[in-house]
């Protein structure tokens, strides 16, 4: 499975490698972290696991992040107030 980006210069998607990518939009996803963490980058890098697991399971092998949010729950002696939401475009070869 493949994480691509938009290369603006070029106007295209390349994967991680630089390559251009060929193929073809498949739908979009949304995760979630499941439980809250004490860092926003510890509750994002959970959502992106679990939004990895769920492209593959649509049969995509590549995926566009369009969208992340970060939600900070903080109370006091809270240790744990974040969480995360990630949103992407998935694709599939041509």
């Amino acid at each position: 499975m493949e994480k691509l980006t938009f290369n603006e210069e070029i106007g295209h998607l390349v994967e991680q490698s630089g390559a251009k990518y060929e193929g073809r939009r498949s739908g979009t996803i949304t995760a979630h972290s499941t439980i809250s963490y004490s860092s926003y980058q510890s509750a994002e890098r959970d959502a992106i696991f679990i939004l990895e697991g769920l492209v593959a399971k649509k049969g995509a092998d590549a995926y566009e992040v369009i969208a992340t949010q970060s939600e900070d729950s903080r109370q006091e002696y809270d240790s744990t107030p974040f969480r995360a939401r990630v949103t992407a475009i998935l694709y599939k070869p041509q």
